[in-house]
């Protein structure tokens, strides 16, 4: 028996180290091991990476299982495979952190939020409509792509949960109370955001519009037992404030 999970852990090591080098597409897996190719993954594999019935690809759905498969057919509308392996929590990230952040006026700058806090690990996105939010209509649809293309980028199994835009007072009145819950402002007494962090505790951290909060929407986050958090000295962006709070608890938390 020992031998045996020997083996097992052997194959299963010689997957992952396999999975690494192979190109990351999105798609989904039937219970019979079938997988399919998104469309527009099926278009790029075909163009660009010139693949051919018997490479292997490792295919995400978001799900948190990533699968190891042998391409079968590749048409031009069309492409499956067959599943090899399949790769339970692959790229799996710790902890457990929700960042409700202001849209930036650009959705450029936001969509780079979007991809690099991924790539970096974060769990869970809100565009937050605020009191002086310049923008007030996110386009959750290309929202995703982005997310996707993140999650192949950087081999995370676990597309975060990407939610749509909220009013800053309903996305309190909804607060989890079981959830850690910071809000980082610009002035005032406020603690460090590195120091504040707890492993072992779900976060949600609040950022604002360029202009900040209002004094009412700190007073109602205040009310749900927010604390009041700093990035640090410097003056930012919205996106660059995300993206600091997210490699921060990254590095903090990476190998808990």
């Amino acid at each position: 028996k020992s031998i045996t999970f020997l083996v097992l852990q052997k194959q299963e090591f010689q997957s992952m180290l396999d999975a690494s080098q192979c190109h990351h597409l999105w798609g989904s897996t039937s219970d019979d091991g079938t997988v399919v190719i998104d469309p527009d993954d099926a278009q790029h594999a075909i163009k660009s990476l010139r693949l051919k019935p018997g490479d292997h690809v490792v295919v995400l759905d978001g799900s948190g299982t990533a699968t190891y498969c042998e391409l079968i057919s590749l048409s031009r509308k069309v492409v499956t495979g067959k599943r090899c392996h399949s790769l339970p929590d692959y790229g799996k990230v710790a902890g457990d952190l929700h960042i409700a952040m202001a849209p930036t006026k650009q959705m450029d700058r936001m969509h780079l939020f979007i991809e690099k806090a991924i790539e970096m690990g974060v769990h869970a996105i809100t565009p937050l409509i605020c009191f002086h939010s310049e923008r007030r209509h996110v386009p959750i649809n290309r929202i995703l792509r982005v997310a996707r293309a993140a999650c192949k980028q950087s081999h995370k199994g676990h597309m975060p949960t990407i939610h749509e835009a909220i009013p800053f007072n309903k996305f309190i009145q909804q607060h989890d109370e079981s959830r850690r819950l910071a809000m980082a402002i610009c002035l005032g007494y406020r603690q460090d955001w590195g120091t504040w962090l707890q492993s072992d505790k779900a976060t949600t951290l609040l950022i604002g519009p360029e202009g900040d909060f209002s004094d009412d929407e700190w007073e109602l986050a205040n009310k749900q037992g927010a604390d009041a958090v700093s990035l640090g000295d410097h003056r930012l962006r919205t996106e660059t404030a995300g993206l600091l709070a997210v490699a921060q608890y990254a590095g903090k938390f990476s190998d808990s």
